[in-house]
């Protein structure tokens, strides 16, 4: 027996059955199968439908009804608390919105009515209407559909297509109480419609309890039980208790998840609030992740480096969200949740906003608003994981490539629709589509395999081969390109004819395959050219030599002919090429044959399911040409005319191509002057292959120029057929006559005559039995053979020119005769009726720019790249083509022309010559800081630039300085945003990368300035350079335009002139002294003195100099902490003077690293120099002079240079000592014997400091060290001027001077040759000190009394100079133990002895004396003083016998004895005489003085003025 519950219960539900047609109440479950299905409703024009409802939820549908037929429809949903009302009539489209807080659980009446065009729908006492503007606004015609309240049937999920709004079925279902569903159908009475079905409607007695149904499943009154639907939430079981495994799908790389309505023609989805939420997991750094809209209207999201971006657009501009935390990427194959919302409210009439906000993990947020018109997005289209036209929208598309890895809930809400894509695309639902294999309920691992792309034709990657199994053997790839010539993969076997390749042709994918009898080639008829990416797969079965390959979704079936069965492969597997020779490759690879390589993007190669990472392989074998992504650049790269000297562009896979045949230039940009070939009529070019060519495709084009009206181009000829190509003028028009196979063909081109003295270019193109000719830029003229098996032409020889003698051992074969009446070609003779080669006249004229396949043959043959070559026509010098040459002859020089526009696109390009170092070629500055700058640095070209980002400095990848007084081209290119390109001659050019810049416009304002810019301006602009450019400038084009700098400059500054005036050879043998080094200037020379110990312009300056003891004293240089240098090489020069106290052994100077292990010291060691050092190995290495005795208080130099392990010692002008102790270890020990000694010899680790007058033990070197250099610090002088990082320890005197002018300029460092500017800038005319000192005319007798000195007219003024000397009350000692020793020429310090010696008059000390220098203005007064200590006082003018009157005076016989012994003796010595340069003690000299180790000197060689006889000036001290 029943319980008595159970009972009531199925009385209730048996009532309810029978009366529910007529009841006017009723409750719905809101499950997903839950529905009330009442008659149609016929509204015609003035009808009307109303209901009352109640419930809690927020979302809900609540009527649908459609037509069937016309795609008309009427659905009325509840959305967050209001109502929304969709209708379509006649494709007039209307949306209602209405109400708000309708889910508070009261009754609230709802009506839809119509009045003609109008529609107005109504809840409680509010309404609103709006018009239908479309044609057919009859609704239904007599075919609707019924009336839906709360849900639809389930089994529509599967009969979408009936509806008319398919995405009705994915709206949440009501859940709540309907009541007094009432019509008027065509404006008549109301009815009570009947209720035709219903499911999920539930009695006033309900079995369900609160919370019986967990996790948002809802609770179903069955006729005796209860039923949780679970169908909404992630849960499954009884109650909704268990979590289902997420619908996760695999996406690897070309598959995608979509619905499109446009191609369904159906309604789409329109939505005023959006919510995208997924989880993906991926290794990928950019990927497709999610796009929904169409055109202006989007929501789009994607992985792109690593970081999430998405883009939103209704209509009124783009709003960009990011989630890019600094430390944090999301490519790091974890789970990761993203969630994106968007909201919009209306703010005015017209007016509203929007507000997107995406949040990835929950933690990672980023929020935006926009104000705008608009609200609504239309969802058309829907894309999951890839977008097949992304590469055509452009628009809201942030990477094009597709999605690898996995996605799993991928859900879709706009408003109260909900859709789970993944979900439905796991179950099949008709709903969405599925592109490729994706693989769902499981997340596979993806080995990443990043797309690569190759950059040059020439980059190839080579792989094993491919494995050819009997059970078959598969293979695909995904390449992307835009270029329509290319070997894509070619693998063969050596020696034989199998092969396999793909390859793209005119634009085609095209497969061919040879399994050694004969080859199968097709191709797809669908152009692949597109920047699009395209995958292709093989199957090959071996034992049926067949299979089938495809392109995208199309696939074609192949059969190999011939009887061979297996493809036999042992060659390497070629991608992206054919490896670094065509020669061999086979006649059916047209693009190999012509020589192309793939340029473009590929990834996932899968090698018989076995996936291939390329750029793994790439960088482990070091390929060159191998890109690590794969980016498709919009902008056009010819826009810029890359191309220089009317090369024709053409544009590639980003890159763009120059087509130079048409001009007398080659090289990548056209930049190189192309070889030229002339003829005389009796000389010719003859190239015989190595192995005769069999091709069926050829591409020929040829220069050439002639006055003459006939003449032989060029002839081709078989050993093996009678195949020949003959080119030749006839009567001033082309001919080409070509037999293949016995098939002859005949064409004549040339509408004027060609021998005008003109260039003029002729290309000839085969492919296979189709010829085409073509002369200059005129229409090509083709023909066909009339049997299309003519292919194949065979091709030995190749002759220009001349038939030549034909040598007999063209051809190795019995016939070795070959004439011009009777020409043996193989085994083939032409026939006599044939246009015999000598009735043919030989070329007269020039040629050049022959190409065969691709190959410039005649460069080749310039280069002596050519076996097999026979030529007698003579080349043409290469020398540039300059145009409107211009010289800046002064560094002051410079012309401004209107500036230079380059906002976002530019082009640059000009050939100049120089020998200078140092320059400012080009300059041009903008609004704010804004500029570009193009300049010289040490002989290397540096580009400048600022955008508003702060400046960037390029330096171009050259390998030599370009100040080599030769003509070099420069081309500086931005073709678009985000890229500048720099090429200086035929080098690779140096790419300025701007991606992630945020300021891409250069505004330039002012002049552009051309050499130079004003002396004010130096100081102000953003470059390094100290002057102008010096030297000549030719062939300048900016965007195009030509401007000739002289002629149609706006201002010409300073020594500017046409032509180019070359540089002067100012260098003599005297032009540098004591071992200087003389480099060519453009109008001068300069003295490098850096390994001399001296300075000065012409090193003739004595260096600073620190006299050591007699007590001990050191010197230390401490390099900065953080900028301790390690070294591979090291120079080393300084001179010094012993005292005659020193000890047998001392250290002169001692480098040491940080640690001290690494050394490098300067020793006296009985008497010689050596030196020891040490790059932390097992052993010292020492190296010394033996021969030279250098205690004998003379000044020596020594010059240390240390390459490596090996060094190198001088002393004086004796011969270099060499020593390389890797060399003389490998000699005794095994290498093994000594694990890296050589890198340890080679490198000096953080050098820390400079000892100099020992090492820090004793003995102490006592006497002076002058001019000391080590790697460009000059430490002594450092010293003086009391740096920082300088300590002077002990008995160290400093700095002692010969005048106040040398020392001056003493100070000047020698780390270099860079000149510096001087204060009044450089000038053309150089002014030479008089005097035979520095910068004058040396003397060059043997005695300087006789010397004349020359006069100048006008450049030198007679002045007087005064000299005070100072002596102590007691004559100068020898040398003690407590006086100080001064410079290197007094350093006979010995015992506290005096000495009648003569001597030099002490320099500096105050005990010893003190030498004054007083310049004064140019003057001839000579004004006597006698300081108030009633010192001695001598003064001496340029009169020449003052000295000589003053000591025939004052001395006495025995002063005058010694006076003579004492100049015999030190004659050829410094020590006791001192010479006055008077020449050096103007200030106004000093402003011409160049400062720096080198001054620019003008020709000195006793040419520049009036000579006259003026003896030199000499003080005598006794």
């Amino acid at each position: 027996m029943m319980p008595q519950t159970a009972t009531n219960c199925v009385l209730s539900g048996f009532l309810l059955l029978v009366l529910m047609p007529w009841t006017s109440s009723f409750s719905l479950e809101g499950s997903l199968s839950s529905y009330a299905k009442f008659q149609a409703w016929q509204p015609c024009q003035n009808g009307s439908l109303s209901f009352e409802f109640q419930t809690s939820i927020p979302s809900a549908l609540l009527m649908y009804t459609d037509d069937r037929v016309y795609r008309d429809y009427f659905e009325l949903t509840l959305l967050v608390g209001a109502l929304q009302l969709k209708v379509n009539l006649g494709g007039s489209h209307v949306r209602l919105n209405v109400g708000n807080n309708l889910n508070d659980s009261q009754w609230h009446k709802v009506s839809i009515s119509r009045q003609g065009r109008t529609v107005t729908l109504s809840v409680d006492q509010l309404s609103v209407s709006q018009e239908l503007y479309g044609q057919n606004l009859e609704f239904g015609r007599g075919r609707n559909s019924p009336v839906f309240i709360g849900g639809l049937p389930s089994e529509y999920r599967d009969r979408q297509s009936e509806l008319t709004l398919q995405h009705v079925i994915y709206q949440p279902f009501f859940n709540g109480d309907i009541r007094n569903v009432l019509y008027s159908n065509c404006g008549a009475m109301l009815i009570r419609p009947e209720m035709l079905d219903h499911f999920g409607i539930v009695g006033e007695t309900s079995l369900c309890t609160k919370d019986l149904c967990k996790n948002g499943g809802v609770c179903i009154t069955m006729d005796t039980e209860t039923k949780c639907d679970c169908s909404r939430t992630d849960y499954e079981g009884e109650f909704c208790e268990t979590e289902t495994q997420k619908s996760e799908a695999t996406f690897f790389g070309s598959e995608y998840i979509f619905y499109d309505f446009m191609a369904q023609r159906t309604d789409h989805i329109s939505s005023q609030s959006d919510r995208v939420e997924f989880y993906f997991r991926t290794e990928q750094h950019s990927g497709f992740l999610f796009y929904t809209g169409e055109k202006s209207d989007y929501i789009s999201i994607a992985l792109r480096s690593g970081t999430i971006m998405a883009i939103v657009n209704l209509g009124g501009g783009e709003t960009k969200v990011d989630v890019s935390p600094s430390d944090y990427r999301f490519d790091d194959n974890q789970w990761h949740h993203l969630l994106l919302t968007r909201s919009s409210r209306k703010l005015t009439v017209g007016n509203a906003k929007y507000i997107v906000k995406m949040t990835v993990d929950g933690i990672h947020s980023t929020e935006r608003s926009m104000v705008g018109t608009f609200t609504m997005l239309d969802s058309k289209v829907l894309y999951v994981g890839g977008h097949p036209r992304a590469m055509r929208m452009g628009q809201g598309i942030i990477v094009t490539n597709y999605f690898k890895g996995c996605m799993k809930k991928v859900i879709y809400m706009a408003d109260s629709l909900k859709l789970d894509l993944s979900k439905m695309a796991s179950m099949g639902n008709s709903f969405v589509q599925v592109e490729g294999k994706i693989t769902f309920n499981q997340c596979q691992d993806i080995v990443e395999t990043n797309p690569i792309t190759f950059t040059t034709p020439e980059s190839f990657i080579p792989l094993p081969r491919w494995e050819v199994r009997k059970e078959g053997s598969s293979l695909s790839f995904t390449f992307q390109t835009s270029e329509d010539k290319g070997v894509i993969m070619y693998n063969r076997r050596r020696g034989n004819s199998d092969f396999f390749a793909f390859e793209i042709f005119d634009g085609y994918l095209w497969f061919i395959i040879d399994l050694g009898s004969g080859a199968f080639k097709d191709k797809i008829a669908k152009k692949i050219n597109d920047k699009m990416p395209h995958h292709v797969t093989l199957k090959h079965f071996a034992t049926r030599k067949s299979g089938s390959f495809s392109l995208d979704n199309e696939a074609k079936d192949y059969t190999v002919p011939g009887n061979s069965t297996n493809l036999n492969l042992d060659g390497e597997l070629y991608v992206g090429g054919f490896g670094t020779t065509n020669e061999g490759i086979p006649k059916d690879l047209w693009a190999g044959t012509l020589g192309y390589g793939y340029v473009g993007c590929m990834q996932d190669l899968v090698l018989n399911e076995n996936k291939v990472d390329l750029l793994m392989v790439a960088r482990k074998n070091s390929r060159a040409g191998i890109g690590d992504r794969c980016k498709v650049e919009t902008w056009v790269k010819c826009s810029t005319r890359p191309c220089l000297n009317g090369g024709a562009c053409s544009e590639g896979w980003n890159r763009y191509m120059c087509d130079c045949r048409g001009t007398s230039y080659r090289g990548t940009q056209c930049q190189s002057v192309a070889s030229t070939l002339n003829f005389d009529g009796g000389q010719y070019m003859k190239v015989a292959f190595p192995e005769e060519s069999v091709t069926e495709v050829e591409d020929i084009s040829l220069r050439f120029r002639t006055e003459r009206e006939s003449g032989l181009l060029l002839v081709t000829s078989s050993q093996k057929s009678s195949d020949m190509l003959l080119l030749y003028l006839d009567r001033g028009k082309l001919k080409l006559e070509i037999s293949i196979s016995n098939q002859k063909e005949q064409m004549t081109i040339g509408r004027e005559r060609l021998n005008d003295l003109a260039w003029h270019t002729v290309y000839m193109t085969r492919r296979g039995d189709t010829l085409t000719l073509k002369i200059d830029d005129n229409y090509p003229s083709a023909v066909a053979f009339s049997s299309s098996y003519v292919k194949v032409m065979n091709i030995k020889l190749l002759l220009l020119g001349s038939p030549g003698p034909l040598p007999s051992d063209t051809y190795p074969r019995v016939h070795q005769s070959m004439n011009l009446l009777q020409m043996e070609v193989g085994r083939s003779i032409m026939p006599k009726d044939d246009l015999y080669l000598h009735q043919i006249p030989s070329f007269v004229g020039s040629m050049q720019q022959f190409y065969f396949n691709n190959k410039e043959i005649i460069q080749l043959a310039k280069t002596n790249s050519l076996p097999n070559l026979n030529i007698t026509a003579q080349f043409n010098s290469d020398a540039p083509v300059l145009k409107d040459t211009v010289t800046f002859k002064s560094k002051d020089a410079y012309v401004t022309l209107p500036k230079l526009l380059a906002r976002s696109q530019f082009s640059i390009s000009f050939q100049f010559k120089t020998i200078e170092l140092y320059g400012l070629l080009l300059y041009n500055g903008g609004q704010g800081p804004d500029f570009i700058a193009i300049e010289l640095q040490d002989g290397y070209l540096h580009v400048l630039f600022n955008m508003g980002g702060g400046p960037q400095r390029v330096v171009v990848n050259i390998q030599q300085r370009l100040n080599d007084n030769q003509w070099h081209l420069v081309s500086v290119q931005r073709p678009g945003l985000e890229q500048i390109q720099i090429r200086v001659d035929d080098e690779h050019p140096t790419i300025s990368d701007l991606t992630g810049s945020t300021k891409l416009h250069l505004d330039l304002t002012g002049y552009l300035y051309v050499g130079g810019v004003s002396k004010s301006m130096f100081n102000d602009i953003p470059y390094s350079s100290p002057y102008g450019f010096q030297g000549c400038m030719a062939s300048v084009d900016f965007n195009g335009r030509r401007p000739n700098l002289f002629r149609e400059a706006e201002k010409i500054y300073y020594g500017v002139e046409e032509g180019c005036q070359g540089a002067s050879n100012s260098c003599r043998a005297d032009s540098c002294m004591n071992g200087g080094y003389c480099i060519e200037q453009w109008n001068s020379f300069q003295c490098d003195c850096k390994m001399t110990s001296y300075t000065g312009p012409r090193c003739m300056q004595e260096s600073m100099s620190a006299t050591f003891g007699p007590t001990p004293g050191l010197i230390t240089y401490y390099y900065p902490p953080d900028s301790l240098p390690s070294r591979t090489s090291d120079r080393l020069a300084f001179g010094f003077r012993t005292s005659s106290s020193q000890e047998k052994q001392v250290t002169l100077l001692r480098v040491e690293s940080q640690t001290g292990a690494d050394f490098l010291e300067v020793e006296i060691i009985n008497g010689s120099v050596f030196v020891s050092y040490n790059m932390g190995s097992q052993m010292s290495v020492p190296i010394g002079d033996h021969f030279t005795k250098v205690t004998d208080g003379n000044y020596h130099v020594v010059k240390v240079t240390r390459d490596g392990a090996a060094a190198t010692l001088q002393v004086d002008s004796n011969d270099v000592i060499r020593k390389d102790p890797t060399s003389f270890l490998s000699k005794l020990f095994s290498v093994n014997e000594f694990p890296g000694e050589e890198q340890q010899w080679s490198v000096f680790n953080n050098q820390s400091k400079i000892i100099v007058g020992g090492n820090g033990k004793k003995p102490f070197f006592r006497g002076s060290i002058s001019g000391l250099v080590f790697n460009g610090k000059r430490v002594i002088d450092l010293a003086c001027v009391q740096d920082p990082f300088v300590v002077k320890e002990g008995n160290v005197l400093l700095c002692p001077t010969t005048t106040r002018y040398d020392r001056k300029h003493e100070m000047q460092s020698t780390e270099g040759i860079r000149q510096t500017t001087p204060h009044d800038g450089v000038t053309d005319d150089i002014i030479v000190p008089a005097g035979s000192g520095e910068g004058g005319i040396r003397c060059p007798e043997d005695d300087e009394d006789d010397c004349a000195q020359e006069e100048f007219s006008d450049n030198i003024i007679s002045t007087t100079v005064k000299f005070t000397y100072k002596p102590t009350t007691k004559p100068p000692p020898k040398s003690t133990d407590t006086g100080p020793c001064y410079s290197k020429d007094l350093l006979n310090c010995d015992n506290q002895v005096e000495s009648t010696n003569l001597m030099k008059p002490d320099r500096n000390s105050s005990k010893s004396g003190q030498l004054n220098i007083e310049g004064s203005k140019p003057s001839t007064e000579y004004n006597p003083q006698r300081p108030a200590n009633s010192s001695r006082e001598q003064e001496v003018t340029q009169t020449p016998n003052l000295a000589l009157i003053i000591g025939i005076v004052g001395g006495v016989l025995v002063a005058l004895i010694i006076l003579i012994i004492a100049l015999y003796k030190f004659r050829s010595r410094d020590e006791g005489t001192y010479k006055v340069d008077e020449s050096q003690n103007f200030a106004f000299l000093e402003k011409k003085q160049q400062q720096g180790n080198g001054a620019l000197l003008g020709n000195h060689s006793g040419g520049g003025g009036k000579s006259g006889k003026k003896k030199d000036v000499k003080e005598w001290y006794v």
